[in-house]
């Protein structure tokens, strides 16, 4: 008897440690989930002192205008002291200061595009808005060390309340370029310029665009043809706020497409992002809508790619070579199956489309020379894509 005691006493030890073993095992994990909670939660902004001059109806751009490996800004907008547009290039640190005796025009109502016009590694300047008399829309070509010219032949059409975005859409290599907005006439416009490389425009007459103000353009690839579809917002010319999507065909020729779901906006914006990890994008659309109300929709793109529609074998192994570079060309080596045309996009850490190229392949075996003179230094990956399949990956330009 006196054993079965100590055998009980024994297993009721046993069972209150491991009891109190399982305990802390809780209060432990439960401690470090809190403390990675903590962790999570803590990001925290501070203030920087810049000299900024603050403004209103108002447009910002981000870009590395003098190649020093670090992003300046371009700012424009009604300021305490008028109509201005600045630019503050920034150091290594964060700090910036502003440039003097730029010939930008100073607006307000405005948007802002930098892109290299002639793909020439520097970050051009296309600015819209109402220079105080009248619509402009600007073109300023940067010719390195922060030297810039206005483009005095310019014959985009002068808007305010409006936005401007540039996308290669004809497949040149070369950014064109939409605008719109109320133009001097008062009327509402959506005009689409092809660019020849050289910085020269040239409207294309018969597009299906609506004329909107108070708008809002993004380029995406909707439809995963790899061309540049777009979506525009506003309020158009019968006083309708619209919201409409159209796809390219890759010469740059649109087609509406009917029956999306989006609520027309205006005094809004737009962005594409793939958010739920499917490879395609996404779209959230900000602004008043027709019934007056505010709202924040984000939209999910349902495009269904099928593999049996498979007919050239982009290799998962591509490679890119020298990596890292420090030259103005990286080579690109993957596999084809057959004959095709390889649609190469660059794209940086953030996602942002800087850079694309199209090439014909034979089948078999390929390298292929991409121009990347006009990307600074950084990360970034490139992905291939035949309209059926894509591969990726990585380089670094030194």
């Amino acid at each position: 008897m006196k054993n079965l005691d100590t055998l009980n006493t024994h297993l009721i030890q046993l069972f209150n440690m491991k009891k109190s073993i399982k305990m802390k095992t809780k209060l432990l994990l439960l401690s470090i989930l809190f403390t990675q909670f903590l962790v999570a939660q803590n990001v925290t902004f501070t203030e920087v002192n810049t000299p900024f001059e603050g403004v209103y109806r108002s447009s910002i751009a981000f870009a590395d205008m003098d190649h020093n490996g670090t992003q300046d800004v371009l700012i424009a907008g009604f300021s305490d002291n008028g109509v201005i547009t600045k630019l503050y290039i920034s150091d290594e640190n964060g700090n910036f200061s502003e440039v003097s005796g730029t010939p930008f025009a100073g607006v307000y109502d405005c948007s802002i595009a930098l892109v290299s016009l002639i793909n020439d590694g520097w970050h051009d300047v296309i600015i819209t808005g109402n220079g105080g008399s009248t619509p402009i829309t600007k073109v300023y070509y940067n010719y390195g060390s922060l030297n810039f010219d206005e483009e005095l032949e310019n014959e985009t059409e002068g808007v305010t309340n409006g936005s401007v975005a540039t996308a290669d859409v004809n497949g040149d290599n070369f950014p064109d370029a939409l605008i719109t907005g109320i133009n001097s006439d008062y009327e509402e416009i959506s005009k689409l310029y092809t660019n020849d490389g050289s910085g020269n425009f040239t409207e294309v007459s018969d597009t299906p665009f609506e004329g909107v103000d108070y708008s809002s353009i993004a380029f995406a690839d909707v439809d995963g043809d790899t061309d540049q579809d777009v979506l525009i917002t506003g309020n158009n010319i019968e006083g309708d706020v619209i919201a409409k999507l159209y796809t390219n065909d890759g010469s740059g020729n649109f087609t509406e497409v009917s029956d999306t779901p989006f609520d027309g906006v205006v005094n809004g914006s737009i962005a594409f992002a793939d958010v739920d990890g499917d490879t395609d994008q996404d779209v959230l659309i900000t602004g008043l809508n027709n019934e007056g109300d505010v709202i924040a929709k984000l939209y999910l793109n349902d495009l269904i790619i099928s593999t049996n529609d498979l007919k050239v074998d982009l290799s998962i192994g591509i490679t890119s070579f020298p990596n890292p570079t420090a030259l103005n060309y990286i080579n690109i080596a993957f596999q084809t199956t057959e004959k095709a045309k390889v649609f190469m996009r660059v794209f940086d850490m953030k996602g942002n489309l800087v850079l694309q190229h199209n090439e014909n392949v034979e089948g078999g075996q390929q390298t292929i020379k991409l121009n990347i003179a006009s990307l600074s230094a950084g990360s970034y990956f490139i992905e291939l894509n035949n309209g059926k399949a894509k591969a990726r990956t990585a380089f670094v330009v030194q």
